[in-house]
């Protein structure tokens, strides 16, 4: 019981500055939007489930950076976003993934997304993965199918190591 309160209590604190520094990700200087990048990085990682009432926002968040001509900040947004999916709750996670890369119209958003789906495998483990709710395993058979067949070669590299 004491639990569950001071995780909605620190899930509600938390949802105002992460909302900002979500913002400053958004920030054409790029220095600006790298470090807010981290910023969201270490909250994933140092927070973890109590960051889960944000996942969906920040996941939609570092997927359209994640398009980017400059490497840095790919490679920032891939490094939020791993620390996102190593730290906070697999479902949601998936769930975020899903919703902000999955039809995302950049070869490169969605390469990122094969890429942590990847990484979420590893994490949940390929038996709980395939054997959990009917609705996970539907939802990433069809996700992992649909980015094997993905018309980008990137993408369907990135699908390789899923199978």
């Amino acid at each position: 019981m004491v639990s569950d309160v001071r995780g909605l209590y620190c899930s509600t604190l938390i949802a105002g500055p992460v909302r900002v520094v979500m913002i400053q990700v958004k920030n054409l200087r790029s220095a600006v939007s790298c470090a807010a990048m981290a910023t969201l990085g270490d909250m994933c990682f140092h927070l973890q489930r109590a960051m889960d009432s944000e996942v969906e926002g920040t996941a939609r968040v570092l997927l359209h950076k994640a398009s980017e001509a400059n490497t840095f900040i790919r490679q920032g947004a891939n490094f939020a976003l791993g620390h996102m999916v190593q730290s906070c709750t697999p479902t949601r996670v998936m769930n975020a993934l899903l919703v902000g890369g999955l039809s995302h119209r950049n070869a490169a958003v969605r390469s990122s997304t094969a890429q942590h789906l990847e990484r979420l495998a590893e994490v949940m483990g390929m038996a709980r993965l395939l054997s959990g709710k009917k609705d996970l395993t539907d939802r990433f058979l069809i996700a992992v199918s649909k980015l094997a067949v993905d018309p980008a070669q990137e993408v369907r590299w990135e699908v390789h190591p899923v199978k």
